[in-house]
Protein backbone atom coordinates (compact mmCIF):
# COMPACT_ATOMS: atom_id res chain seq x y z
CA UNK A 1 0.00 0.00 0.00
CA UNK A 2 1.77 3.24 -0.72
CA UNK A 3 0.40 4.97 2.74
CA UNK A 4 2.17 2.62 3.98
CA UNK A 5 5.71 3.01 1.83
CA UNK A 6 5.15 7.06 2.63
CA UNK A 7 5.15 6.06 6.39
CA UNK A 8 8.43 4.18 5.91
CA UNK A 9 9.87 7.00 4.02
CA UNK A 10 9.29 8.97 7.12
CA UNK A 11 10.31 6.41 9.37
CA UNK A 12 13.61 6.24 7.75
CA UNK A 13 14.11 9.95 8.33
CA UNK A 14 13.07 9.26 12.31
CA UNK A 15 15.40 6.81 12.59
CA UNK A 16 18.12 8.80 10.35
CA UNK A 17 17.71 12.03 12.71
CA UNK A 18 16.70 10.07 16.46
CA UNK A 19 12.62 11.55 15.96
CA UNK A 20 10.24 9.69 17.97
CA UNK A 21 7.97 8.76 15.47
CA UNK A 22 5.12 8.94 17.67
CA UNK A 23 5.31 12.99 17.45
CA UNK A 24 4.99 13.30 13.17
CA UNK A 25 2.24 13.04 10.98
CA UNK A 26 1.04 10.05 9.37
CA UNK A 27 -0.23 8.85 5.74
CA UNK A 28 -3.66 6.45 6.34
CA UNK A 29 -5.65 5.23 3.69
CA UNK A 30 -8.32 4.08 6.25
CA UNK A 31 -11.02 6.07 4.82
CA UNK A 32 -10.58 5.03 0.78
CA UNK A 33 -13.56 3.31 1.15
CA UNK A 34 -15.01 4.76 3.73
CA UNK A 35 -16.74 8.14 3.95
CA UNK A 36 -14.65 10.60 6.09
CA UNK A 37 -17.21 12.64 8.58
CA UNK A 38 -17.73 16.01 9.08
CA UNK A 39 -19.33 18.82 11.57
CA UNK A 40 -22.60 17.56 10.03
CA UNK A 41 -21.97 14.29 9.54
CA UNK A 42 -23.49 14.23 6.14
CA UNK A 43 -20.10 14.44 4.12
CA UNK A 44 -19.39 11.30 1.66
CA UNK A 45 -15.75 11.82 0.33
CA UNK A 46 -13.69 9.32 0.93
CA UNK A 47 -9.62 10.40 0.18
CA UNK A 48 -7.27 7.76 -0.95
CA UNK A 49 -4.61 9.02 1.35
CA UNK A 50 -5.39 11.64 4.36
CA UNK A 51 -2.23 12.99 6.07
CA UNK A 52 -3.27 13.19 10.07
CA UNK A 53 -1.94 15.08 12.73
CA UNK A 54 0.25 12.70 15.39
CA UNK A 55 -2.11 13.53 18.18
CA UNK A 56 -5.62 12.11 15.80
CA UNK A 57 -6.25 8.46 15.71
CA UNK A 58 -7.71 6.98 12.73
CA UNK A 59 -10.63 5.49 13.72
CA UNK A 60 -11.53 8.69 15.53
CA UNK A 61 -10.44 11.13 12.33
CA UNK A 62 -13.24 13.21 10.79
CA UNK A 63 -12.05 16.49 8.29
CA UNK A 64 -11.04 18.37 11.69
CA UNK A 65 -7.94 16.26 11.48
CA UNK A 66 -6.89 15.83 7.99
CA UNK A 67 -3.86 18.13 7.47
CA UNK A 68 -3.66 17.12 3.95
CA UNK A 69 -4.48 14.64 1.12
CA UNK A 70 -3.23 12.50 -1.52
CA UNK A 71 -5.75 11.23 -4.07
CA UNK A 72 -4.39 8.07 -6.30
CA UNK A 73 -5.49 7.33 -9.96
CA UNK A 74 -3.89 4.40 -12.42
CA UNK A 75 -3.87 6.08 -15.03
CA UNK A 76 -3.34 9.97 -16.85
CA UNK A 77 -6.57 9.54 -18.20
CA UNK A 78 -8.27 10.01 -14.69
CA UNK A 79 -6.09 13.24 -14.30
CA UNK A 80 -9.71 15.69 -14.33
CA UNK A 81 -11.53 13.46 -11.77
CA UNK A 82 -8.40 13.22 -9.55
CA UNK A 83 -8.14 17.28 -9.86
CA UNK A 84 -12.07 17.71 -9.04
CA UNK A 85 -11.67 15.24 -5.89
CA UNK A 86 -8.75 17.39 -4.61
CA UNK A 87 -11.07 20.57 -4.93
CA UNK A 88 -13.57 18.56 -3.27
CA UNK A 89 -10.93 18.11 -0.32
CA UNK A 90 -10.11 21.37 0.12
CA UNK A 91 -13.48 22.98 0.23
CA UNK A 92 -14.31 20.30 3.08
CA UNK A 93 -10.63 21.11 5.19
CA UNK A 94 -11.51 24.80 4.67
CA UNK A 95 -15.39 23.94 5.89
CA UNK A 96 -14.64 22.20 8.93
CA UNK A 97 -10.76 23.91 9.95
CA UNK A 98 -11.59 27.39 10.93
CA UNK A 99 -8.29 29.22 10.78
CA UNK A 100 -6.70 27.32 7.58
CA UNK A 101 -5.51 29.55 5.24
CA UNK A 102 -4.35 27.23 2.66
CA UNK A 103 -4.69 23.51 1.87
CA UNK A 104 -1.75 21.52 0.16
CA UNK A 105 -2.38 18.39 -1.41
CA UNK A 106 -1.25 15.90 -4.24
CA UNK A 107 -2.15 13.91 -6.97
CA UNK A 108 -0.82 10.46 -7.81
CA UNK A 109 -1.58 9.29 -11.57
CA UNK A 110 0.25 5.71 -11.94
CA UNK A 111 3.79 7.47 -11.59
CA UNK A 112 3.08 10.63 -12.35
CA UNK A 113 2.81 13.07 -9.35
CA UNK A 114 1.59 16.62 -9.05
CA UNK A 115 1.74 18.60 -5.96
CA UNK A 116 -0.92 21.26 -5.49
CA UNK A 117 -2.06 24.30 -3.27
CA UNK A 118 -5.42 25.72 -2.29
CA UNK A 119 -6.03 29.35 -0.95
CA UNK A 120 -8.38 32.32 -1.05
CA UNK A 121 -7.44 32.73 -4.50
CA UNK A 122 -7.71 29.51 -6.14
CA UNK A 123 -5.43 26.74 -7.09
CA UNK A 124 -1.98 26.61 -7.91
CA UNK A 125 -0.35 23.29 -9.41
CA UNK A 126 3.10 22.17 -10.04
CA UNK A 127 4.01 20.44 -13.12
CA UNK A 128 3.97 17.20 -13.41
CA UNK A 129 6.96 14.58 -12.40
CA UNK A 130 8.02 11.32 -12.67
CA UNK A 131 8.56 9.77 -9.09
CA UNK A 132 11.08 7.14 -10.63
CA UNK A 133 12.90 9.54 -12.91
CA UNK A 134 12.81 12.08 -9.83
CA UNK A 135 12.73 9.95 -6.55
CA UNK A 136 13.94 13.22 -4.30
CA UNK A 137 10.86 15.40 -4.94
CA UNK A 138 8.97 12.39 -4.30
CA UNK A 139 10.65 12.39 -0.68
CA UNK A 140 10.36 15.84 -0.65
CA UNK A 141 6.90 15.93 -0.60
CA UNK A 142 6.44 13.14 2.01
CA UNK A 143 8.84 14.59 4.25
CA UNK A 144 7.14 17.94 3.90
CA UNK A 145 3.75 16.69 4.61
CA UNK A 146 5.34 14.85 7.87
CA UNK A 147 7.33 17.19 9.69
CA UNK A 148 6.52 20.56 8.33
CA UNK A 149 5.27 22.88 11.02
CA UNK A 150 1.33 23.94 11.23
CA UNK A 151 1.52 26.81 9.83
CA UNK A 152 4.03 25.72 6.52
CA UNK A 153 0.45 23.07 6.54
CA UNK A 154 -1.75 26.71 6.13
CA UNK A 155 -2.36 26.70 10.16
CA UNK A 156 -3.00 30.58 11.14
CA UNK A 157 -0.94 30.79 14.26
CA UNK A 158 -3.46 33.17 15.72
CA UNK A 159 -5.55 30.16 16.64
CA UNK A 160 -4.64 28.06 19.13
CA UNK A 161 -6.64 25.67 20.89
CA UNK A 162 -6.55 25.06 24.99
CA UNK A 163 -8.47 22.73 27.32
CA UNK A 164 -10.60 21.68 23.95
CA UNK A 165 -11.69 25.14 23.54
CA UNK A 166 -10.70 27.26 20.46
CA UNK A 167 -9.12 30.43 21.07
CA UNK A 168 -8.13 33.49 18.82
CA UNK A 169 -5.66 36.11 19.77
CA UNK A 170 -5.46 39.55 18.55
CA UNK A 171 -3.50 42.81 19.83
CA UNK A 172 -2.10 40.92 22.69
CA UNK A 173 -6.04 39.66 23.19
CA UNK A 174 -7.55 36.66 23.80
CA UNK A 175 -10.86 35.51 22.44
CA UNK A 176 -12.99 32.50 23.26
CA UNK A 177 -14.66 31.10 20.23
CA UNK A 178 -18.15 30.19 21.49
CA UNK A 179 -19.50 29.33 18.01
CA UNK A 180 -19.39 30.11 14.29
CA UNK A 181 -22.54 32.18 12.86
CA UNK A 182 -21.75 31.15 9.39
CA UNK A 183 -18.83 29.02 7.31
CA UNK A 184 -18.40 30.28 3.99
CA UNK A 185 -18.19 26.79 2.32
CA UNK A 186 -16.19 28.10 -1.10
CA UNK A 187 -12.58 28.09 -1.38
CA UNK A 188 -11.80 31.45 -3.55
CA UNK A 189 -12.97 34.72 -2.21
CA UNK A 190 -13.29 36.26 1.07
CA UNK A 191 -13.62 33.24 3.16
CA UNK A 192 -15.40 35.18 5.42
CA UNK A 193 -16.08 33.53 9.16
CA UNK A 194 -17.64 35.16 11.43
CA UNK A 195 -16.85 34.19 15.30
CA UNK A 196 -19.34 34.74 18.18
CA UNK A 197 -17.25 35.56 21.12
CA UNK A 198 -17.58 37.04 24.50
CA UNK A 199 -16.78 40.19 25.47
CA UNK A 200 -13.04 40.54 26.73
CA UNK A 201 -12.36 43.85 25.50
CA UNK A 202 -14.54 45.99 27.59
CA UNK A 203 -13.32 46.65 31.18
CA UNK A 204 -16.10 45.77 33.29
CA UNK A 205 -18.94 45.60 30.74
CA UNK A 206 -20.19 41.51 30.47
CA UNK A 207 -21.81 40.90 26.84
CA UNK A 208 -20.48 39.60 23.29
CA UNK A 209 -18.92 40.26 20.02
CA UNK A 210 -18.40 38.96 16.67
CA UNK A 211 -14.96 38.02 15.57
CA UNK A 212 -15.11 38.71 11.76
CA UNK A 213 -11.85 36.67 9.81
CA UNK A 214 -11.93 37.56 6.07
CA UNK A 215 -9.92 37.99 3.16
CA UNK A 216 -10.10 41.13 1.14
CA UNK A 217 -9.44 41.67 -2.52
CA UNK A 218 -6.53 44.19 -1.82
CA UNK A 219 -7.24 45.74 -4.94
CA UNK A 220 -10.75 46.97 -4.03
CA UNK A 221 -11.17 50.02 -3.11
CA UNK A 222 -13.17 51.21 0.17
CA UNK A 223 -12.16 48.66 2.99
CA UNK A 224 -14.98 47.30 5.45
CA UNK A 225 -13.18 48.74 8.09
CA UNK A 226 -12.78 52.19 6.60
CA UNK A 227 -16.48 51.75 5.68
CA UNK A 228 -17.07 51.42 9.44
CA UNK A 229 -14.87 54.17 11.20
CA UNK A 230 -16.52 56.97 8.36
CA UNK A 231 -19.72 56.00 9.47
CA UNK A 232 -19.05 55.93 13.26
CA UNK A 233 -17.09 59.10 12.70
CA UNK A 234 -20.50 60.65 11.22
CA UNK A 235 -22.64 59.15 14.06
CA UNK A 236 -24.51 56.84 11.58
CA UNK A 237 -27.29 54.62 13.22
CA UNK A 238 -28.56 51.46 12.47
CA UNK A 239 -24.71 50.34 11.31
CA UNK A 240 -23.02 47.77 13.49
CA UNK A 241 -19.96 49.26 15.43
CA UNK A 242 -16.26 48.03 14.91
CA UNK A 243 -14.54 47.59 18.20
CA UNK A 244 -11.11 46.49 16.85
CA UNK A 245 -9.22 46.05 13.38
CA UNK A 246 -5.93 44.13 12.73
CA UNK A 247 -4.18 42.97 9.77
CA UNK A 248 -3.20 39.15 10.20
CA UNK A 249 0.94 38.50 10.28
CA UNK A 250 2.29 35.44 9.63
CA UNK A 251 6.29 35.38 11.04
CA UNK A 252 6.06 39.54 11.28
CA UNK A 253 5.00 39.53 7.94
CA UNK A 254 1.08 40.44 6.32
CA UNK A 255 -0.50 37.33 5.91
CA UNK A 256 -1.55 37.87 1.56
CA UNK A 257 -2.32 34.92 -0.87
CA UNK A 258 0.58 36.90 -3.14
CA UNK A 259 3.37 36.37 -0.59
CA UNK A 260 2.57 32.55 -0.30
CA UNK A 261 2.71 32.63 -4.40
CA UNK A 262 5.53 35.00 -4.43
CA UNK A 263 8.27 32.18 -5.26
CA UNK A 264 5.54 31.62 -8.75
CA UNK A 265 4.22 34.62 -9.46
CA UNK A 266 7.44 36.55 -9.64
CA UNK A 267 8.73 38.02 -13.02
CA UNK A 268 11.80 35.66 -13.58
CA UNK A 269 12.96 34.08 -16.72
CA UNK A 270 11.79 30.95 -15.90
CA UNK A 271 8.02 31.30 -15.84
CA UNK A 272 8.58 34.45 -18.95
CA UNK A 273 9.23 31.56 -21.21
CA UNK A 274 5.51 30.04 -20.68
CA UNK A 275 3.33 31.45 -22.46
CA UNK A 276 0.26 29.45 -20.40
CA UNK A 277 1.63 31.11 -17.41
CA UNK A 278 2.25 34.34 -18.22
CA UNK A 279 -1.63 35.37 -16.50
CA UNK A 280 0.08 34.49 -12.91
CA UNK A 281 0.92 38.45 -12.80
CA UNK A 282 -2.62 39.64 -13.11
CA UNK A 283 -3.98 37.38 -10.72
CA UNK A 284 -5.83 39.08 -7.63
CA UNK A 285 -3.97 39.61 -4.24
CA UNK A 286 -6.14 38.38 -1.37
CA UNK A 287 -5.00 40.14 2.44
CA UNK A 288 -6.17 38.61 5.73
CA UNK A 289 -7.77 40.69 8.30
CA UNK A 290 -10.14 40.21 11.70
CA UNK A 291 -12.44 42.57 12.75
CA UNK A 292 -14.11 42.46 16.33
CA UNK A 293 -17.50 43.90 15.65
CA UNK A 294 -19.66 44.80 18.96
CA UNK A 295 -23.43 42.87 18.31
CA UNK A 296 -26.59 45.07 18.03
CA UNK A 297 -28.91 41.81 19.02
CA UNK A 298 -29.52 38.61 18.43
CA UNK A 299 -29.34 36.69 15.26
CA UNK A 300 -31.74 37.23 12.49
CA UNK A 301 -33.10 33.31 12.77
CA UNK A 302 -33.90 34.08 15.86
CA UNK A 303 -37.21 35.83 15.31
CA UNK A 304 -40.39 34.76 16.85
CA UNK A 305 -42.94 36.14 14.32
CA UNK A 306 -43.28 37.09 11.02
CA UNK A 307 -44.20 40.24 11.72
CA UNK A 308 -40.50 40.42 13.74
CA UNK A 309 -38.55 39.14 10.91
CA UNK A 310 -40.34 41.80 8.38
CA UNK A 311 -39.34 44.16 10.86
CA UNK A 312 -35.58 43.61 10.52
CA UNK A 313 -35.67 43.14 6.91
CA UNK A 314 -37.26 46.70 6.83
CA UNK A 315 -34.48 48.31 9.33
CA UNK A 316 -32.05 46.62 6.71
CA UNK A 317 -33.53 48.47 3.95
CA UNK A 318 -33.70 51.46 5.30
CA UNK A 319 -30.18 52.13 7.17
CA UNK A 320 -28.71 50.59 3.46
CA UNK A 321 -30.51 53.29 1.57
CA UNK A 322 -29.55 56.16 3.90
CA UNK A 323 -25.95 55.12 3.58
CA UNK A 324 -26.29 55.52 -0.45
CA UNK A 325 -28.51 58.46 -0.65
CA UNK A 326 -26.76 60.76 2.29
CA UNK A 327 -22.85 59.23 2.86
CA UNK A 328 -22.50 58.22 -1.25
CA UNK A 329 -21.30 55.25 0.51
CA UNK A 330 -21.62 51.79 -0.72
CA UNK A 331 -20.41 47.91 0.27
CA UNK A 332 -21.53 44.11 -0.28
Amino acid sequence: MLSTFFDAIVGQVCTKFNIPKESVRVFSNKHADTPLGDNNGRCLRKPDIAVLGADIKEEDVDWRGVRGCVELKINNKSRAQALRQIRQYARMIFKNQPGRRFVLSATLLNDRMMFIVHDRVGELASEEFNIHDDPERLVRIVVGFAFCAEKNLGYDPSYYIRDGETFIKLDGQEYQVVRDIYVDSSICGRGTLPWWCPDTRSVGKKGNCVLKDVWVDKSRKGKEWDLLEDLEEKNFEGVVRMKFHEEVKVDGKPDTTGADRAKVTRKVERWRTKKEWEHFENLEEREHHFLLLKTLGQPLESFRSKKELISAFRDIFDSTSLIIMQLKLTNR
